[in-house]
């Protein structure tokens, strides 16, 4: 969408006025229990219900337009929100120390053990997503740095939710020069892309593509056959953009995707792909008549409009704390005014 002028406003709006009504059925008595400023909503759930099971809601009511929740502006308030759960005070308790690299060894190996046994006795806790995110603000000790991505690689196994956390955390270390442990990562990488493409998984196999990218891995075409059969737009962009890139061995299989390379193709779920790989010249055949002459897509290509930025990374730990602060402030000027919304 649109960040800025005021039609990002009204297409908010239409969104979320959709969003509302894919959420109804899947909440009881939403209209009382919620309040939605554009794109912010608040919702309460009772005694019989938990953030996750709201948040499950959400995720469903929202994948009917293909929108994904925004985890970094996601936060459970009120009473429940700042009740002090035994695995948070534990884990917030965990001092990681900076001077001797041996005593950094042992408090990064208490944390993290700790996190996965909570992770195992609180399933329907984001224990491992918080404790990940806890985790970036550690300031390390180069001798220590292996150790702590095989952590954060062990923790996004177990709880792939993460991967947006672990793909951060590796291309800023990256970009920083602090050594990561490149074997284990690239193993990691291939083994998401593998097991997750054959059933379809987009979300992790996107992000395990990014991570690719961000740390300039090599792949192998038949290590992505299955890749090059997902109708997910932004796998089939960040393959072609790895391929541009001379980082995939054998170049890619765009047989499935031709067919979107066409004005139909910019009507279908595959819109994305069907425009921006003509606008980047990522077709091998250099196709992009198709998009010239749409009434709708070809001013935008003459204008230069993308939606896909080949030059863009992950943000920058202290820019999302910044955004993470502000979110909080409004959430709780929001709340503070709770009755004037009734």
């Amino acid at each position: 969408m649109p960040i800025g002028p005021d039609t990002s406003r009204i297409l908010s709006e239409v969104v979320a006025v959709g969003l509302e009504r894919e959420l109804q059925p899947l909440l009881h008595d939403l209209d009382r229990r919620s309040i939605r400023y554009v794109d912010d909503i608040l919702i309460g759930f009772d005694e019989g219900e938990n953030d996750d099971q709201v948040a499950a809601a959400l995720e469903a009511a929202m994948s009917h337009y293909e929108l994904d929740i925004n985890v970094s502006k996601t936060r459970t308030l009120g009473k429940r929100g700042v009740e002090c759960i035994e695995w948070v005070s534990e884990l917030r308790a965990c001092r990681v120390r900076l001077r001797s690299a041996e005593n950094q060894r042992s408090d990064l190996e208490r944390f993290f053990t700790l996190a996965l046994f909570y992770a195992d006795q609180n399933e329907k806790d984001a224990v491992l997503k918080w404790a990940m995110k806890r985790a970036r603000s550690f300031k390390l000790n180069n001798v220590n740095s292996s150790l702590y991505f095989d952590y954060m690689i062990r923790c996004s196994r177990k709880s792939l939710s993460t991967l947006p956390i672990l793909a951060q955390s590796l291309i800023e270390a990256h970009s920083n020069s602090v050594p990561i442990p490149l074997d284990r990562v690239e193993k990691f990488v291939r083994d998401t892309i593998r097991v997750h493409s054959r059933v379809g998984h987009a979300f992790e196999v996107s992000w395990s593509l990014l991570i690719a990218k961000g740390l300039r891995i090599r792949l192998r075409r038949e290590q992505l056959t299955d890749v090059f059969k997902l109708e997910s737009s932004p796998c089939a962009l960040l393959c072609m953009d790895l391929n541009a890139r001379g980082l995939i061995e054998g170049g890619i299989d765009e047989a499935a995707w031709l067919p979107y390379g066409t004005a139909d193709g910019l009507a279908s779920p595959m819109w994305l792909l069907a425009y921006e790989a003509a606008l980047k010249g990522w077709w091998s055949d250099g196709r992009r008549d198709y998009v010239r002459n749409h009434p709708l897509f070809g001013p935008m290509l003459r204008r230069g409009v993308f939606f896909y930025d080949e030059k863009r990374n992950v943000p920058r730990l202290r820019k999302e704390l910044k955004e993470a602060k502000t979110q909080r402030i409004r959430a709780g000027l929001i709340l503070s005014n709770w009755l004037d919304y009734l």
